[in-house]
């Protein structure tokens, strides 16, 4: 005799979003930074600016590295939990970060001024508000403190 469940539609649709979510994350593969941990603000050189990204170490797209260009160059790939450092004269900059192929670009400009770092965070949904799209993801400046804070213990990237 076969075995018959009565399961409500909500909790149907929590068990195939957690199957959902299972199956992306065992093929997603596993990307991970190779560089040193962040400890402390670096010295910046005179006639120079520098821009610390980060992205806080996560569930969501924990898998998953994003392409990352600054004015329009490509600089490589930012990972869960990484940071990437870039060294550049002061002024107008804009940076990038593109999660997938299908995703929107997220930008921010930059205005670096000399001998300062400028902090900047890429911060991905939840885990739950996941999507192929990376809708919900965000680009913003963080205050020095904020930046120092957030980024203790997060890897670099090469």
């Amino acid at each position: 005799m076969p075995i018959q469940l009565n399961l409500s539609p909500s909790l149907l649709k929590a068990i195939a979003a957690a199957a959902a979510a299972t199956v992306m994350l065992l093929t997603s593969g596993c990307a991970t930074p190779t560089g040193a941990a962040f400890t402390t603000e670096a010295t910046v050189p005179a006639g120079q600016a520098q821009v610390d990204l980060y992205r806080k170490s996560a569930f969501g797209a924990g898998g998953q590295s994003f392409s990352v260009q600054l004015n329009n160059q490509a600089m490589g790939e930012l990972f869960n939990g990484s940071w990437m450092r870039f060294t550049l004269p002061p002024g107008e900059h804009v940076l990038a970060v593109k999660p997938s192929a299908i995703s929107k670009t997220y930008e921010i400009k930059l205005q670096l001024v000399n001998q300062q770092t400028q902090y900047v965070e890429f911060a991905v949904p939840p885990l739950l508000l996941a999507n192929a799209f990376s809708l919900g993801s965000d680009i913003a400046a963080r205050t020095l403190e904020q930046g120092i804070a957030d980024m203790q213990g997060l890897k670099g990237v090469k």
